[in-house]
C-alpha cells in the first residue's frame, strides 16, 4: 500500500514517510506495508535539561490516494515520566499538540525518561527509558562566505551566500552523538512607507480627496519586521571516529545572499544536543532519505524505525521519536549580505484613478494603505496602492512582527 505521512511541524519537519519518490526516469519504489498502515501513529517529542514546557505532537498517517493532510491524534493521555517515580500528564492545548506546564516536570541530567501515550481508542504506546546526558558546550559559531551548488531542475546552479560553522568544546567522553537545534531570526522591511489608510467602516462614497483619508502619523509603523523560524534541516555528527572528542568547523546552515533573510540583518541561534546513539541513528536515517538525493536514486528507500512501540502489539509500525537530550547554552551570531545583493521584492503598483479605486473598488482585506511614490514628470510624489501585493506596505503579512527582539544589537559581521 502507498502511504503519505502528514508532516510533523516541530522537530525539523519530522516527516516520517516511507520514502515516496517521484523522479522522472527513475523507477518509483513503494515499500510493502500492510493494508491498515494508512492510520499509523506519528510521534514527535523531546525533553531536555532546559526548563519546560516540553511539547509532544501526535498525528496519524494518511493514504497517498488522499489529499495530503495533517490528521491530529486527539484526546490522548500523554505522560512523561522519569526513573525516580516523577511524572506529568501533558495538556492538549491545540489539536494533537500536548504540553507540560510551566512549573511541571524538569529534565535532570543523569536521570532516565520515557513517554507513555494512551489513545482515545484504547491503545497504549511507550518509549524505552533513555538517559539525559551531560551536555557538551559550544566553543564557537562562525560564518564564512561561500558559493553553494544546488540542483535546479536538471542542472546545478551556483548561489553566493554565508555558511555557518560550529566548533565544540572537548568532551569528557570519547564518543559523543550530537544534534544541532538551529533557530534563525532576520530583519526585513516593507518596500514603501504608508502615507494614508482607508478603513472598512468608512463611508467611501464621501471621499473627495486624499484629505478625507486617515493620514498616518508614523509612516513606518509597518515598515520594520522581524521573523523567527526553526531551521528544518537535520544536522548531526559523532566523535566516534575522531582522534579526540572535539569537532572543529563543522558546516551547518547556508543562507543565500539573494534572499530577503540576508538583506538587512540575519541571526542564527545554535544549541547543541547530546543524544543517544539510537536517536543519532534515527535522525541520520531521516537526513539520508530527505536530503541525499544522489543516494536516493541508487538505493532502495527503507522504513525508519523510532523508539515508540505499541505495548500490546510491538509488530505495529509507529513513526517518530521521543528524544531525551542534554542541551548546551545557546550561542548566537549575526551576519548580513554585502552591498550589491538585492532580494526579489517586486511590487505591483497602481497610480491611476487611485481615488476612484478607493471609493468603488473591491478589496479582499482591510485596511487599505496608500503610499506616495515618485513619478516621472511629476514635481511631487503621487499616491499609489498595491491591490495585488499588499506585502509591499505591510511587512507583517510575510509572517513577522514589528516587535524588535531584545538581543537585536548593533553588531553585524561584515565581509
Amino acid at each position: 500500500m502507498k502511504i503519505n505521512i502528514s508532516p510533523v511541524t516541530k522537530l525539523l519537519g519530522l516527516i516520517i514517510i516511507s520514502s515516496i519518490i517521484y523522479v522522472s526516469c527513475v523507477e518509483e519504489y513503494w515499500p510493502e506495508l500492510d493494508e491498515d498502515t494508512e492510520n499509523l501513529l506519528v510521534v514527535d517529542g523531546k525533553i531536555t535539561n532546559e526548563p519546560g514546557p516540553y511539547t509532544v505532537e501526535l498525528y496519524r498517517s494518511s493514504s497517498i490516494e488522499q489529499k495530503p493532510q495533517t490528521i491530529s491524534e486527539l484526546n490522548a493521555i500523554v505522560i512523561i515520566s522519569d526513573d525516580q517515580g516523577n511524572s506529568e500528564t501533558l495538556t492538549e492545548f491545540r489539536d494533537g499538540i500536548y504540553k507540560t506546564s510551566e512549573t511541571g516536570i524538569q529534565g535532570v541530567i543523569g536521570r532516565e525518561y520515557k513517554l507513555t501515550i494512551n489513545t482515545a481508542s484504547g491503545k497504549t504506546y511507550e518509549s524505552a527509558f533513555d538517559k539525559l546526558r551531560m551536555p557538551v558546550e559550544i566553543e564557537e559559531v562562525t560564518v564564512k562566505e561561500e558559493t553553494n551548488q544546488i540542483l535546479s531542475d536538471t542542472e546545478f546552479v551556483e548561489e553566493d551566500g554565508i555558511r555557518f560553522y560550529i566548533t565544540t568544546e572537548t568532551a569528557t567522553n570519547d564518543t559523543n552523538y550530537y544534534y544541532w537545534d538551529l533557530e534563525e531570526t532576520y530583519e526585513y522591511h516593507s518596500k514603501y512607507e504608508i502615507a494614508y489608510a482607508l478603513y472598512e467602516d468608512v463611508n467611501r462614497r464621501t471621499i473627495k480627496s486624499f484629505a478625507d483619508l486617515y493620514e498616518v502619523e508614523n509612516r513606518r509603523f509597518l515598515y520594520y519586521c522581524w521573523r523567527t523560524n526553526k531551521i528544518r534541516d537535520i544536522f548531526t555528527y559523532s566523535t566516534l571516529h575522531l582522534s579526540e572528542p572535539q569537532i572543529y568547523d563543522l558546516p551547518l546552515h547556508f543562507v543565500k545572499y539573494q534572499s530577503e533573510k540576508a538583506r538587512v540583518k540575519y541571526s542564527l541561534l545554535a544549541k547543541q544536543l547530546s543524544i543517544s546513539k539510537e536517536a543519532f541513528t534515527f535522525l541520520n536515517s531521516l537526513k539520508d532519505q530527505d536530503t541525499d538525493q544522489d543516494e536516493l536514486y541508487t538505493k532502495q528507500p527503507y522504513q525508519i524505525s523510532g523508539n515508540i512501540f505499541n505495548v500490546e502489539d510491538q509488530t505495529e509500525a509507529v513513526f517518530g521519536y521521543f528524544i531525551v537530550a542534554g542541551v548546551s547554552t545557546g550561542k548566537r551570531i549575526f551576519a548580513k549580505a554585502p552591498p550589491g545583493y538585492d532580494a526579489n521584492n517586486s511590487c505591483i503598483i497602481e497610480t491611476s484613478d487611485v481615488l476612484s479605486r478607493l471609493k468603488y473598488g473591491y478589496f479582499q482585506s482591510w485596511p487599505v494603505y496608500v503610499t506616495l511614490v515618485d513619478a516621472e514628470g511629476q514635481m511631487n510624489p503621487i499616491p499609489a496602492i498595491f491591490p495585488l501585493t499588499p506585502t509591499c506596505l505591510d511587512c507583517t503579512l510575510k509572517g513577522g512582527d514589528t516587535i524588535k527582539p531584545d538581543y537585536w544589537d548593533d553588531v553585524i559581521l561584515s565581509f
